[in-house]
């Protein structure tokens, strides 16, 4: 289903990496990775330094043992229809507008669904079947995975500098996740969610 609905199977892809005399062979992992850290790793294990405008980070000090872990959460976007992912090793969440019925012919029949938001406890619910976002018990969770959301987009979307300070957390994510470029969307002007009021 493409990377639409941020399930494991959609975003999930394999990485081989072979680096004779560098790392132990034979390694397998379930690390946390983004493909953002393969240019930051490749410069690195040839010694070249990382560029400034680089977002991923190194495999290196993971491959060859200085660390013990590579990323704490990864992070996705499928700005098309308004969707972003964070996920830790235990938790996922995923946000859209709901702006969209999906789209490339997947629309689903009931026009947009409007903003909504899916948590997936990982450990416990592998097959991501139970959305926990709505559950009251989940709360706090939520509300830490919105914010790991956040910090994200903050450090990493070109236009974060120009967020209007007075949104709240859901209107900051739709403000994120509205793609900002003509033809995002077939044909049509992107549209903008939020304007601030000038005086």
């Amino acid at each position: 289903f493409e990377k639409h609905m941020f399930w494991d199977e959609a975003v999930t892809a394999p990485f081989v990496i072979k680096g004779k005399g560098i790392f132990e062979a034979g390694k397998r992992t379930a690390e946390l990775m983004e493909f953002v850290d393969i240019l930051p790793t490749v410069t690195d294990a040839l010694g070249i330094p990382a560029h400034e405008d680089f977002q991923g980070i190194s495999l290196m000090p993971y491959l060859t043992g200085s660390e013990d872990t590579h990323r704490e959460h990864v992070f996705s976007e499928f700005l098309q229809d308004d969707k972003a992912m964070v996920a830790t090793k235990d938790w996922k969440y995923i946000f859209t507008s709901g702006k969209y019925d999906l789209d490339l012919g997947y629309e689903t029949g009931y026009g947009p669904s409007g903003i909504y938001q899916r948590m997936y406890n990982l450990k416990e619910d592998p097959n991501e079947t139970t959305n926990l976002a709505y559950k009251p018990e989940h709360q706090a969770k939520l509300v830490e995975m919105q914010q790991l959301m956040l910090q994200k987009f903050n450090e990493t979307h070109p236009e974060a500098a120009e967020l209007p300070a007075e949104l709240n957390t859901l209107g900051q994510l739709v403000w994120f996740c509205q793609p900002r470029d003509i033809g995002s969307n077939y044909d049509e002007v992107p549209l903008r969610f939020y304007e601030a009021e000038v005086e």
